[in-house]
């Protein structure tokens, strides 16, 4: 018997409705050379603006910090995060996003950048992990919550049980190993040469690239696409560059000429040694193609 009366979208607030999915240049393109997601291809004014926010409004219990950002690539400074678990007119806690330090530590050696170093000193102060960056392993989807004792206490006792399946906790443990960290250390350094590599050449193809945007402590770049005539970001030609390179190129970047303050830019991945030169070869081609 139908059921006349129900209406799904009666009951569902028309922002909710209107929402879209999340979407990856994946959805569009499975095939070719990948450089558009975040794994190891081998396997500001903040603090000012965040406490003015909160002193405005009392609800707020929890800062998210991303350390570095996506897509900026840039690091937050621990002495940015000390000033917000410090100030006294925030009451809550501090969530530090961490995916991509690894990459940040081996750019900056001997220098303290995780916000882990600030834990012994801070109980509001959360870290954020995960294993689908440096460690490539992306498909496993394992994250891990760094804290005090008290509030692990707290997640442990409200977290559903068995939460993480014997085959995820296997491989992880796996790649924690001492011999796997340092294998995935020498991929990282592999990795920031690559980076360099790739800003080198970006830096050379001025008609076409802007100077990067953002900061470099992840495995990342993103680089404005320049209209020829202007000399400006152009999300148009951006788009069809992206399009392009995939399309007929047979390599995915993804266009971000969507997100604020990124008109008309790429984020690259850093490939292999190889995978970069096959990307700078096929962005030529096709830069001379779309003017």
């Amino acid at each position: 018997m139908p059921v006349d009366h129900f209406s799904l979208e009666a009951i569902i607030r028309p922002n909710i409705l209107a929402l879209q999915p999340y979407r990856c240049a994946r959805d569009d393109y499975q095939s070719g050379i990948l450089l558009d997601a975040n794994e190891n291809s081998y396997g500001h004014s903040i603090a000012d603006k965040v406490l003015e926010a909160t002193a405005n409004d009392s609800s707020i219990k929890l800062i998210f910090l991303c350390s570095p950002g996506n897509p900026t690539g840039a690091v937050v400074p621990l002495s940015t995060i000390r000033t917000i678990l410090e100030s006294p007119s925030f009451k809550g806690l501090v969530i530090v996003d961490e995916a991509y330090i690894d990459f940040t530590e081996a750019s900056h050696p001997g220098q303290p950048i995780s916000a882990t170093t600030l834990l012994p000193n801070y109980p509001n102060l959360v870290v954020l992990q995960t294993m689908s960056k440096s460690f490539g392993l992306a498909a496993i989807r394992l994250g891990f919550a760094l804290s005090s004792p008290e509030l692990n206490q707290i997640l442990s006792n409200t977290k559903a049980p068995y939460n993480i399946s014997a085959p995820t906790a296997l491989i992880a443990m796996q790649a924690l190993s001492e011999g796997s960290i340092t294998a995935m250390k020498e991929k990282v350094q592999k990795v920031i040469k690559g980076r360099t590599f790739l800003l080198d050449a970006f830096s050379k193809m001025t008609q076409d690239f802007g100077p990067y945007i953002g900061g470099l402590d992840a495995n990342f770049i993103m680089v404005p696409v320049l209209n020829r005539q202007t000399g400006k970001p152009d999300n148009e030609r951006a788009q069809k560059v992206y399009q392009a390179m995939a399309e007929t190129q047979g390599v995915v970047v993804r266009f971000r000429g969507k997100e604020l303050g990124c008109t008309g830019c790429l984020r690259v991945t850093v490939g292999t040694e190889e995978e970069n030169e096959v990307l700078l070869e096929r962005l030529a081609t096709v830069f001379e193609q779309i003017q």
